[in-house]
């Protein structure tokens, strides 16, 4: 049971490591987008 609950803490720090970045991507691209500072475009390119 200790092993299956470490195992299970380890997944989860890894998949919520793994997908903060991409979020963070997102977010950046999404507020450049609505600040008007880039071509909305090659914002959705990047997407």
């Amino acid at each position: 049971m200790i092993k299956i609950n470490t195992d299970l803490d380890n997944f989860i720090y890894v998949a919520s490591h793994d997908l903060k970045s991409p979020i963070s991507n997102l977010e950046g691209l999404m507020d450049a987008s609505m600040a008007g500072e880039a071509n909305t475009n090659q914002l959705i390119e990047m997407m």
